[in-house]
């Protein structure tokens, strides 16, 4: 997500074009990954900036894979460097099992990104503080 991440709204007559303006410029771009377990986010990981392989294996390595423990089944996206060798190396080498299939987690993160947008202006400069609050509301657990 980045700070133009922003959906006015607005109406007009039916059939008619509604114009508005929209900043220019990316600012700040937060990116979010995240392990989803027994119906929960596990290891939410944030940080400004695109990810990568490097990234993805530091996340895989530091904060996953020690949370979930071995015996596992790992689903990622179809990001290029995601279907890489050493993916599937690393997420084998701890014990677990690499799956390419449709992954679940897309749906947590789309009510992050509605709860980060609703709030967000075009003038907001505190991205990352609203996507952290966000996945905490997420990962509340239910109540009893």
């Amino acid at each position: 997500m980045d700070n133009r991440d922003v959906y006015e709204y607005g109406w007009g007559l039916k059939g008619q074009r509604i114009y508005g303006q929209r900043p220019g410029k990316k600012r700040e771009r937060i990116s979010m990954m995240s392990g989803y377990h027994l119906g929960k986010l596990v290891a939410p990981f944030t940080w400004i900036g695109s990810c990568n392989l490097q990234v993805l294996i530091a996340w895989l390595t530091e904060m996953l894979l020690p949370t979930i423990g071995a015996g596992k089944k790992i689903v990622l996206d179809n990001a290029s460097f995601h279907r890489c060798k050493l993916v599937r190396k690393v997420v084998e080498t701890a014990g677990c099992e690499y799956s390419p299939d449709l992954n679940p987690i897309e749906h947590p993160w789309q009510r992050i990104k509605q709860r980060v947008r609703k709030p967000m202006t075009s003038t907001t400069q505190h991205l990352h503080d609203l996507i952290d609050s966000a996945i905490c509301f997420i990962c509340q657990p239910l109540p009893a």
